[in-house]
């Protein structure tokens, strides 16, 4: 008796029981998208230089996406939800979003200053030409994927993902950017006027 439980649990010649391979596999995954992401904000990077023909602009637009991963992170340990592979590959489809709405707001704040506008009212018309559209758009999403967040468990943290992402990122394109605008390009357009 003793020796056929041994022989229970042996496999054939060649063949091998492996339990690592599924989370090699999740892990190589994450690995490769994370890179993606990186190798995303990069092309990001040099789109915005290549837009704006400055280091800067490019600069206040990369700030931001960290610290709107961040209270991702926080909103998804809030609800006690893991971050799934499918909230990660929305996580980098998303950039392209959450930077679109940016290169608006920017490329209005530039087109004012182009049309001599003075600086301070130049960024406060950028603004609330924007604001329609870039809050509307982002509610609209958020709305949409309360339904799929609710439904069934595998879409919970996907749906939680993307309601904090853009949630947070709307208010940083609202409110942080403008401000950060300002701050870091004062010196430029003041010393122009003075």
């Amino acid at each position: 008796e003793e020796k056929k439980e041994d022989n229970v649990y042996k496999l054939p010649p060649g063949y091998k029981f492996i339990t690592w391979w599924a989370n090699e596999q999740n892990q190589k995954s994450v690995q490769s998208l994370l890179i993606s992401m990186l190798f995303g904000m990069i092309f990001i990077v040099a789109t915005l230089v290549l837009l704006y023909d400055s280091y800067r602009q490019a600069v206040l637009v990369m700030v931001t996406i960290p610290l709107s991963l961040i209270w991702v992170f926080y909103g998804l340990a809030l609800f006690g939800q893991p971050l799934s592979f499918p909230g990660l590959i929305w996580l980098v489809a998303l950039f392209w979003i959450v930077v679109r709405n940016w290169i608006i707001l920017f490329d209005k704040i530039n087109q004012n200053l182009e049309e001599d506008i003075a600086f301070k009212e130049a960024i406060v018309d950028a603004w609330m030409s924007r604001l329609e559209p870039v809050l509307l758009t982002s509610i609209c999403t958020v709305l949409g994927m309360i339904p799929l967040t609710l439904s069934n468990p595998t879409w919970t943290s996907l749906g939680l993902s993307i309601i904090f992402w853009l949630s947070v990122s709307t208010l940083f394109t609202l409110l942080v950017l403008p401000s950060l605008y300002y701050i870091v390009f004062k010196k430029k357009y003041l010393k122009r006027i003075l």
